[in-house]
């Protein structure tokens, strides 16, 4: 007979509801939109790449499955995140992460002077090292004030940010690049020198106004601050000790935890699909609305669906250099990056939905699992709408794939707070974080080159990822986590 569901966390010290709901609105309204906001921040200096493809990409002569490779090499450097979030411990979050922002803000800029495929591929390299511990940073700094319960809403809230990071991005994307021939700049070097400059600015207000700890919010009252205090030292997920061999011990006992190295498995084959969609969206949009008659760089299947006599004037072509495989160029333009907003609206919206659907029901496997088998199948879907049915049906598909699979986010990242105590949380964290941004490499680069063999069609690498979709979506239903366990598991697996 299987164990009941345990609960996702408790307080462990008694308090009035109506003090403790009041002092989370307050923490709630000082944390989740400063990380929020650096969570947008990321997410455009590490995807604005994909904005920038078409003009960049014809400028360097880049191939799809080169453009490929620098969007997933930026994960080799991503994969750093253990020590990035020992660094983050010895010095608090405000100090570390404004660090880590105004670095990433100045190799941003840089990308700006790319004159040649090994500056375009070690820039991306640079800038994945200097993003590395951005988000186990904003784990680690909402478990100092939220328990385990509270911390995947929390964390949902601040990870919506990489959807909308898209929604915000596109439209100012499609504006800055407007800005080609402004000074003698690129509109792609625009892109980078703006964004980066706003991301530098960023950093410098995040060291100033950044919580550091419970008893030094601001936006509490003294006694707040300790009670807020109090309740946090009193959580058996709680950590005084953030020396240097304290954290050597922790990093050691999570690499002996091999929940720790199956739920970094699950996350690398979620990755796979979630960045192949964030880069490649796009040019996939591109290629489910592209005239195949017009002079377009990707290029629809000869039996894809039917197409408008000719594509509007505003529209821009995406895909890669007309030196690669698909041949063709044209310039950038709104239409397709405004029409890139829509599959990561639905994300956020997803995101939010079923972190507090997760949140009620008390419950993971099921509500990260059945999100993740939706997004396969919506993925899968989408090649064969194309061809079959209609170009809008293939985009939607494309929509409900983006907002299932993001909507996995908070019931599976609050899942380490469960099952490991302490400093063990925060770095079995960054070990998940790390090992699964291999995916991340993987998804762009496979991509890219999946794009070359097919002459620009991406029906193949989407068959692909929804099947790494699906084992992934199987894997989350069946983790034995230390409480039921999973559908088939028993307590103490």
């Amino acid at each position: 007979m299987s164990l009941p569901n345990p609960p996702l966390g408790r307080l462990e010290v008694e308090s009035d509801d109506a003090v403790a709901v009041g002092i989370k609105r307050k923490i709630d309204r000082h944390l989740i939109p400063w990380f929020f906001s650096l969570g947008v921040t990321c997410y455009l200096d590490r995807t604005n790449l994909a904005f920038a493809a078409v003009q960049l990409s014809k400028e360097l002569g880049l191939s799809c499955a080169t453009y490929g490779l620098g969007a997933g090499l930026f994960f080799l450097g991503y994969s750093f995140q253990v020590p990035s979030n020992m660094m983050l411990a010895r010095f608090g979050a405000p100090r570390w992460l404004s660090f880590t922002v105004i670095v990433w803000g100045c190799v941003a800029m840089a990308f700006s002077g790319t004159s040649g495929t090994v500056m375009f591929l070690t820039l991306r390299v640079a800038l994945g090292l200097a993003e590395c511990g951005t988000f186990p940073g904003i784990w680690t700094h909402l478990s100092h004030f939220y328990t385990a319960r509270e911390l995947g809403a929390a964390y949902a809230s601040v990870t919506t940010s990489t959807a909308l990071a898209q929604v915000i991005g596109a439209p100012l994307a499609a504006f800055i690049l407007s800005l080609n021939g402004l000074l003698g700049f690129a509109g792609w070097q625009w892109l980078f020198l703006i964004e980066g400059l706003t991301t530098l600015i960023f950093g410098v207000l995040l060291r100033i106004f950044l919580a550091p700890s419970p008893r030094e919010a601001a936006c509490l009252t003294t006694s707040e601050q300790e009670w807020l205090q109090r309740r946090q030292d009193a959580l058996p997920t709680a950590s005084q000790d953030n020396s240097f061999a304290a954290q050597t011990r922790a990093v050691g006992r999570v690499l002996q935890n091999w929940r720790v190295f199956y739920m970094a498995g699950l996350w690398m084959t979620i990755t796979q699909s979630m960045y192949g969609i964030i880069f490649f969206a796009p040019m996939m949009i591109h290629q489910i609305f592209a005239n195949p008659t017009s002079d377009t760089i990707i290029e629809l299947p000869a039996t894809g669906a039917p197409a408008s006599s000719e594509a509007p004037a505003d529209l821009p072509t995406y895909g890669c250099s007309e030196s690669g495989s698909s041949g063709g160029h044209s310039s950038t333009g709104a239409g397709v990056a405004l029409l890139a907003m829509v599959p990561f609206a639905a994300a956020a919206g997803a995101m939010l939905i079923n972190a507090k659907l997760s949140e009620t029901a008390n419950e993971r496997h099921y509500h990260a699992g059945v999100p993740i088998l939706l997004g396969s199948f919506f993925m899968a879907l989408s090649p064969l709408a194309l061809r079959y049915i209609a170009p809008i049906a293939a985009f939607l598909s494309l929509v409900c794939a983006a907002a299932f699979v993001w909507a996995f986010h908070a019931p599976f990242m609050s899942w380490p707070a469960v099952f490991l105590r302490g400093q063990e949380a925060a770095t079995g964290f960054a070990v998940i974080n790390s090992i699964g941004s291999i995916g991340g490499f993987i998804g762009p680069f496979l991509l890219g080159v999946l794009a070359d063999k097919g002459n620009g069609s991406y029906d193949l690498a989407m068959f692909v990822l929804a099947g790494m979709l699906a084992l992934g979506g199987v894997g989350i239903i069946l983790f034995p986590d230390g409480g039921n366990g999973g559908v088939f598991w028993r307590s103490g697996y």
